[in-house]
């Protein structure tokens, strides 16, 4: 039996797995009808996935500005959070 190494899933295969659930309303008529564009709903997640950095890095200045205001505000273990956070996020890229 062949193996093959590393991740063979890709942006899209992740996005139709997941959309579903991202996407998930009670099941109704209308909502079994909004499903029928699967595939705009798939393509969503897709550059959701795809733009990842893009979309949820939190701007040096907000970034800033959190951290100034759990300063001021005595926030000590959110900072904390926050501090070894940013640092995570720093030392991996």
């Amino acid at each position: 039996m062949l193996q093959m190494s590393g991740n063979r899933m890709t942006a899209h295969n992740l996005a139709t797995i997941l959309a579903p659930s991202i996407a998930y309303t009670p099941a109704t008529a209308a909502s079994r009808r909004a499903f029928s564009d699967n595939d705009a709903i798939v393509a969503v997640v897709e550059t959701m996935i795809n733009r990842v950095d893009e979309i949820y890095t939190v701007p040096r200045e907000l970034q800033y500005q959190m951290y100034t205001t759990l300063k001021e505000t005595g926030g000590g273990e959110a900072l904390d959070m926050v501090l070894y956070s940013l640092h995570s996020h720093n030392t991996q890229g």
